[in-house]
C-alpha cells in the first residue's frame, strides 16, 4: 500500500472525514497510537469527526480493507491525547506536538461465567457485536491498570493484518514527510490520568518504533543477514501465505528498497524454521517463470501446509 501525503497535508488514499474539532498549526514530533474502543469503523469515524464529543484524531483505521479516513490535516492539532506528558521528549500537552492514529479495536472485554463477555462500560454480550473479531481469537493478558479482578478476566481484541500493514505504510510515509517526527508512543504511555490502556498488549509497538528510529536506513546487521550463505535446502518446510506479503532481502518492515517479491495470499513458500530474525523467517519462493528467490517473510502471515 502506498500512502501519498499531498502538499495540503491530506492523504490522497484516505476518505475525507474532515472535522471542525481541531486546533492551530503544529510541527509533529510524535505519532500517538490509540484504539477506538468502538464496535464499528463507521461509528468510530462519526465519533471522531461529526459527534458532539470533544475528541478527534488525524486518522481512523478500520478493521477491513478500504476503511481508512482522515479527519484533521497533518499540520493541524487534533484532540486525541488529552492531559498528557511524553517523557522521552519532555513534551507535555501532546496534542500540540503529535499526529494521532485511532485504530478500530475494542480493546478488552472481561470473560465472565456462562459464556458472557462484559465491555468496559458494563454491557454484556454472548457474541461479538458490530465488526469485532470472534471471541475465540481474543488473547488473555493482564493489565494492572484495570485492577486485580478485572485484569485477570481481560481478553483483548486482535488487530487485523490489514491494520498492521496499513500502519507500516502510514508510519513510513509520515517520517519521510515530516523530519520533525522522532518518536512513536502509546496513549497509555503519555496519559497523565493513569487509566488509559490503548492500544493494549495486542499491539506490536516495537514494529513501529523500528520504522521511526530507522527512518528507512538499513542497519549493518540487516545487510549481513541479507548476505548470508545459502541455507540447507533439506530442512525447508512448505508453508503458504495468509495475506499479501513482501518477500524481503533483509528482515525489516519499513521501506521498499529491499523488496524481492510481492506474494499474493495462498502463495507457496519453502521456509527454513531455524533461520529466524525477530518477526521474520528465511524462505524460498518459486515464481511462475521458474525463478527461485531467497528472502525473508513475516512469520505472522504464513502458515504450515
Amino acid at each position: 500500500m502506498t500512502i501519498t501525503i499531498k502538499r495540503n497535508h491530506w492523504v490522497e488514499e484516505a476518505e475525507d472525514a474532515g472535522t471542525t474539532k481541531k486546533g492551530g498549526t503544529i510541527k509533529p514530533k510524535i505519532i500517538v497510537m490509540h484504539y477506538t474502543a468502538g464496535f464499528t469503523y463507521t461509528g468510530d469515524v462519526y465519533t471522531l469527526s461529526k459527534s458532539d464529543r470533544k475528541v478527534s484524531s488525524h486518522f481512523v483505521l478500520g478493521r477491513k480493507p478500504g476503511q481508512f479516513a482522515q479527519c484533521v490535516a497533518l499540520n493541524k492539532r487534533a484532540w486525541h491525547a488529552g492531559p498528557s506528558f511524553h517523557k522521552p521528549s519532555g513534551l507535555s500537552s501532546v496534542n500540540f506536538h503529535s499526529i494521532g492514529i485511532e485504530i478500530s479495536n475494542h480493546g478488552y472485554m472481561e470473560k465472565l461465567d456462562g459464556g458472557k463477555w462484559r465491555t468496559w462500560n458494563g454491557k454484556t454480550y454472548e457474541t461479538p457485536p458490530g465488526e469485532l473479531a470472534p471471541f475465540n481469537e481474543w488473547t488473555k493478558a493482564e493489565e494492572p491498570i484495570l485492577g486485580a479482578t478485572k485484569s485477570k478476566r481481560a481478553y483483548w481484541e486482535p488487530y487485523t493484518n490489514y491494520q498492521l500493514t496499513m500502519l507500516d505504510a502510514i508510519v513510513s510515509a509520515l517520517v519521510k514527510k515530516y523530519p520533525t517526527i522522532k518518536y512513536v508512543a502509546t496513549h497509555q504511555e503519555i496519559d497523565t490520568r493513569g487509566w488509559k490502556t490503548d492500544p493494549g498488549p495486542q499491539f506490536p509497538m516495537k514494529r513501529y518504533q523500528k520504522i521511526v528510529e530507522s527512518r528507512g536506513e538499513t542497519t549493518k546487521e540487516e545487510v549481513e543477514l541479507g548476505e548470508m550463505g545459502e541455507p540447507d535446502l533439506s530442512k525447508a518446510e512448505e508453508y503458504f501465505t495468509t495475506a499479501t506479503i513482501h518477500l524481503r532481502q533483509q528482515p525489516r518492515w519499513f521501506g521498499e528498497c529491499n523488496i524481492v517479491k510481492t506474494c499474493e495470499p495462498e502463495s507457496s513458500l519453502w521456509v527454513f524454521p531455524e533461520n529466524v530474525y525477530e518477526e521474520f523467517v528465511q524462505c524460498l519462493y518459486l515464481d511462475k517463470e521458474g525463478t527461485l528467490m531467497l528472502g525473508w517473510a513475516p512469520s505472522a502471515y504464513i502458515e504450515e501446509v
